[in-house]
């Protein structure tokens, strides 16, 4: 489904492959993908149902944080558990 460009606005923007490993790496387990605007040459990460069902980025920054201090505080009690 064609989408804007958040920089110049035309509707010339796409999927953008990978540029390297680390970027593979970061598509792999987050819900971005890169795009690239062939009118200005823009490129950058959109969530990857932009143009579909756009989901908001706090959202999900909100959930991430939440599973990330969940698995701090599982560590922590664990850790806690074996040295007593």
């Amino acid at each position: 489904m064609p989408m804007p460009c958040p920089k110049c606005g035309h509707w010339t923007l796409h999927r953008s492959h990978s540029k390297n490993v680390i970027e593979r790496a970061f598509r792999s387990f987050l819900p971005y993908r890169p795009y690239r605007c062939t009118g200005c040459n823009w490129r950058g990460w959109l969530h990857k149902s932009a143009g579909k069902n756009k989901v908001p980025f706090i959202k999900n920054l909100l959930f991430y944080l939440f599973v990330v201090l969940v698995a701090i505080w599982v560590s922590i009690s664990l850790w806690k558990n074996i040295n007593q």
